[in-house]
């Protein structure tokens, strides 16, 4: 009979003790998120030069293309005889840089274009390029 009180008394003192470790506890307070770093990644580019596609996106981070600096040096020629002259070709402005991206450079060896910029922005320029 002791036995059974003293079994019956250990397994109440156990479920008493098992109750109060299930009590919810409170929450650790959670460190805020930081801002997402810029990164650089490297975007292959088809059909286009990565120059003129840099220059269209980012003209203020990129020279003229060679091919459009050399073709402003006959436009006294070319407006003789109608010709577009080469102010029709400058980034009008449509293509900006996407939210995050702050900067695309040219690799034309490895036709393609190296993006700064957050893991967001970069994804939206590839799929626009």
């Amino acid at each position: 009979m002791k036995r059974i009180s003293l079994l019956l008394a250990a397994m109440f003192l156990c479920g008493v003790a098992v109750q109060r470790d299930a009590l919810p506890q409170p929450l650790p307070e959670l460190a805020p998120v930081a801002p997402e770093r810029p990164r650089q990644r490297m975007i292959r580019v088809k059909n286009v030069s990565p120059t003129l596609i840099a220059w269209w996106i980012d003209p203020n981070n990129n020279p003229t293309p060679l091919q459009f600096s050399l073709s402003g040096k006959n436009e006294d020629r070319a407006s003789l005889t109608g010709a577009i002259l080469s102010d029709a070709m400058k980034p009008s402005g449509v293509m900006l840089l996407p939210a995050g991206i702050q900067r695309v450079v040219a690799i034309d060896a490895q036709n393609s274009l190296l993006v700064f910029g957050t893991e967001a922005g970069t994804k939206e320029l590839e799929r626009v390029v």
